[in-house]
């Protein structure tokens, strides 16, 4: 499926508000607010048979062996392109016993998925892995000595030709030093390491990947984030805590190609800090290199992933907002949101509670406790807010909820909870007892500082339940998400349907992974612009689109349209525009642009 692009069209979207007009609210499907699947759910699956191996697509249930209860699974985007979904899985390296015995289901690693933001299905997929050792060879074995507890983290390089991407996740590379000690940094006579080999930091590593078959290339050795750019914390011995780094926190994507990343830190290492819990953060190149040391940004809990907008990168730790540039310098801090916003939201570690941004503007999305508020990253000025849930009754539950934004000022809010715990269905004995993942998407108008909805609430998994006279048991939580100005991806985990036959309701195991890509509301195709340039035609188009292929015609009667060949490569130029050349023939020639 092809949308075309022609020179003399612009759509726009309408921005529509909507109300409850009867007492029971109960979200529709993806149709109910005008969207389509452009990839209907797909699962991310362990085969527990022999060996044990991570499968993506359709789930042979009778294979199917359960995940362990960890939390979210984790989305970014790569060059507007690609899709990057991240969650726990068991490990490939022969211990997990087969079905029907008791299985070794402590080891888990942290798994990746790429899926092209495109039409398609899981067949377009592949699976990588988060980790690679020093020998430049995927780690498919255990890494981390909690093996049910905090979800890894992938985020890749936002800008329209990026190709690199981050990796993170709570690991004890010094227990595993054959893989990860080539050149000694975790070696245990390091007093840091050798004290406890279980003790975990928040190890990152980074990678290049090949767009059309989406091999990895490590760019780096996985590192410790929470020890980065300090050398003489190898000499320490007073990080008695386990889980002296943990994700809480994650990576953030900047505009100029490199990363930040905050972790949770609970050594006594930062001045000013709190052992117990402390925020800290860190820039680093795409090749490992320091930007930025690990610095202390508060002493308090993270449990948010930071989010890079236009010219810097943003934390949340607590109720407080904190804005840095690209080279981790303040900006302005101790933004506090709810003395600003006027709303009560969380103000602890915020497990619920997520922020968003795009390289391409200034603004920061934060979402949580039902209301979605908006900030200027270059004063932290707060801007607008809009509850989310607006027109649902008020029994509805709000849990964990994710947000995510594109460069055209779309934002979509994902959250789980129960549309109502009223007693619903003709009858009036069908309720909601488990969990459904729920979405909304909003544009913000950056010339009025207007915040509204495009859509009202909505399922945006196929495998949900919505009929209240029928109940079949779906259940959905832990949701993430991430979008481009396309496309908009969610995850989660739960009970689903194995072939996505919803009729037939769940057959999967328990905490099973899913993601489904959803078309943007927001989408505005632009227009297509040509000039002469000597014996060439420049054809030019803004990169928000998405690349194209260019078709032509010799006539509009009969037409007949085919892709150019050879079809002119796409040349991004100042990082907003694609332009193709073309050279002028002798005869009539009329072209258009295809974008997938």
């Amino acid at each position: 499926m092809k949308k075309h692009i022609l020179c003399a069209l612009v759509t726009g979207y309408s921005v529509f508000n909507y109300s409850n007009a009867h007492a029971q609210f109960i979200p529709g499907d993806v149709s109910s607010v005008g969207l389509t699947h452009a990839v209907p759910d797909v699962a991310i699956w362990y085969d527990g048979t022999g060996n044990g191996q991570v499968k993506i697509g359709p789930i042979d249930v009778a294979k199917q062996f359960a995940d362990n209860d960890t939390w979210e699974p984790w989305v970014s985007v790569l060059g507007e392109k690609v899709f990057l979904i991240q969650c726990e899985k068991f490990v490939d390296d022969g211990t997990f016993n087969t079905i029907g015995t008791p299985p070794n289901a402590g080891s888990q690693r942290y798994v990746l998925a790429f899926q092209p933001a495109a039409v398609g299905t899981s067949a377009n997929a592949k699976l990588g892995e988060c980790f690679y050792d020093d020998s430049g060879n995927r780690y498919t074995n255990q890494i981390s000595s909690r093996q049910n507890g905090n979800p890894g983290r992938v985020y890749g390089d936002r800008r329209y030709d990026g190709t690199n991407i981050a990796t993170g996740g709570e690991a004890n590379p010094q227990n595993y030093g054959s893989f990860f000690n080539s050149d000694s940094r975790f070696a245990l006579t390091n007093p840091l390491y050798g004290q406890d080999p279980t003790m975990r930091c928040g190890l990152i590593q980074t990678f290049s990947v090949n767009l059309s078959t989406f091999a990895q290339t490590p760019l780096c050795k996985a590192f410790d984030g929470n020890s980065f750019g300090h050398p003489d914390f190898l000499a320490r011995t007073d990080a008695s805590n386990q889980q002296r780094g943990r994700f809480g926190g994650g990576i953030a994507a900047l505009d100029n190609g490199n990363f930040a990343a905050v972790i949770d830190d609970r050594s006594p290492f930062f001045e000013g800090g709190a052992p117990g819990n402390e925020t800290i953060a860190l820039v680093f190149k795409p090749d490992g290199s320091v930007v930025t040391n690990s610095f202390l940004v508060r002493p308090a809990e993270a449990w948010t992933d930071p989010c890079g907008f236009k010219g810097g990168f943003c934390v949340r730790s607590g109720g407080l907002l904190y804005f840095y540039n690209n080279n981790g310098n303040l900006i302005v801090g101790d933004v506090d949101h709810n003395a600003l916003s006027g709303l009560t939201l969380d103000t602890g570690r915020g497990d619920g509670t997520k922020i968003a941004g795009d390289i391409r503007t200034p603004y920061v999305f934060y979402a949580g406790g039902g209301w979605l508020t908006v900030w200027n990253g270059t004063n932290g000025a707060y801007l607008a807010q809009f509850q989310y849930t607006d027109g649902m009754e008020a029994v509805n539950t709000v849990n964990r909820t994710d947000v995510a934004c594109d460069s055209l000022g779309n934002v979509c809010v994902a959250w789980d909870g129960r549309p109502t715990t009223d007693l619903v269905g003709t009858n009036s004995d069908q309720s909601f007892a488990l969990n459904q993942i729920m979405a909304r998407v909003f544009h913000f108008d950056a010339a009025t500082t207007n915040l509204a909805p495009i859509t009202s609430v909505f399922f945006p998994f196929v495998n949900h339940d919505g009929n209240t006279n029928s109940i079949l048991g779906y259940r959905m939580e832990n949701s993430n998400l991430d979008m481009t100005t396309r496309y908009i991806c969610i995850a989660g985990k739960g009970l689903i349907n194995s072939s996505n036959n919803v009729a037939g309701g769940p057959d999967s195991k328990p905490q099973t992974t899913v993601y489904t890509v959803i078309n943007n509301p927001g989408y505005v195709p632009p227009k297509m612009s040509i000039a002469r340039s000597g014996g060439n035609l420049i054809i030019s188009w803004a990169a928000s689109a998405g690349d194209g292929v260019l078709q032509s015609t010799a006539a509009l009667q009969p037409i007949n349209w085919a892709d150019v060949s050879p079809q002119p490569p796409s040349t991004l130029v100042n990082g907003n525009t694609y332009q193709k050349t073309v050279a002028i023939g002798g005869a009539n020639l009329f072209l258009r642009l295809a974008v997938p």
